[in-house]
């Protein structure tokens, strides 16, 4: 049985449809995925496998992406703690997002799953 010619664009239309949105869709939602992944593993204490997530340029230091300190307690670093910044279009496009964690006191972009820029906030 021969299907009709409209049938058969109108299938492989949704088709390409579903795959653009799919791929979209994650490309979207990467920076969020990678940032919850990367305080996760901070807040259970694997600094080592947190360190994998650097995307940093070689004239940045590569030390460990924090700055730990007494005052800087583990039980910050939760899921909800996570508040991820408004993205300009550029930035969607881009694959990046600023998140602030932990009481507003430390930032951090994650671009294409890599964290690329971190800093504590100024104290006020």
């Amino acid at each position: 049985m021969k299907l009709p010619r409209w049938s058969v664009v109108l299938l492989l239309g949704l088709t390409a449809v579903a795959v653009v949105a799919a791929v979209a869709l994650f490309w979207i939602t990467w920076p969020e995925k990678t940032a919850r992944e990367f305080i996760a593993l901070i807040g259970t204490g694997r600094f080592e496998e947190a360190n994998r997530f650097r995307g940093l340029s070689p004239d940045q230091d590569d030390r460990l992406l924090f700055p730990w300190e007494p005052e800087y307690k583990l039980w910050r670093w939760e899921q909800q703690q996570l508040k991820p910044q408004s993205r300009s279009l550029a930035d969607l496009v881009l694959g990046r997002q600023e998140f602030i964690v932990a009481a507003e006191w430390y930032w951090f972009r994650v671009e294409r799953g890599k964290v690329v820029k971190r800093g504590v906030l100024n104290a006020q």
